[in-house]
């Protein structure tokens, strides 16, 4: 385990970084190191800094979300160590639930001597078809092959 000599460089430059993300510009005070330790000892790092910092920003644009500049200041982002883990796994949780949607799969259709590109539905998208009403996906996919063999 690192000791708190060993993490001077690390204090440093996470408060460096602290400051340029927030706009806050703080002393280095012997509370502040001590808080920088504690967050470095907790395994937290510049990524999650990061992290938390983006999606509070991003929930102060939301009505409502109850953060505003305020919630960047350090006493209430870093010197408590326990808040910061509870806004980290509110942020992870958020990140993973705003997953962008796979890009469409492109195909070319034929009808006659008329071409055109479409754009197929993600395979997911297929998939929750066939739990919610495999019947009528059935169906359809027999409907799909039965126009296929009436095509010239």
């Amino acid at each position: 385990m690192n000791s708190p000599a060993d993490n001077t460089e690390q204090v440093k430059k996470l408060h460096a970084l602290f400051e340029r993300l927030t706009g806050n510009r703080c002393m280095l005070s012997y509370m502040r190191d001590s808080a920088w330790h504690e967050y470095i000892r907790r395994g937290f790092g510049e990524r999650e800094l990061e992290g938390v910092v983006r999606w509070i920003r991003r929930e102060m644009g939301r009505k409502g979300s109850g953060y505003s500049p305020a919630s960047l200041q350090f006493s209430r982002l870093i010197q408590d160590t326990d808040l910061f883990e509870d806004r980290l796994n509110l942020a992870r949780e958020a990140w993973r639930r705003a997953r962008p949607a796979p890009p469409p799969v492109r195909a070319e259709q034929h009808v006659g001597d008329i071409r055109r590109e479409v754009e197929l539905p993600p395979e997911e998208s297929t998939s929750q078809v066939a739990e919610v009403c495999p019947e009528a996906l059935a169906k359809f996919r027999e409907e799909i092959q039965r126009l296929k063999s009436i095509q010239p």
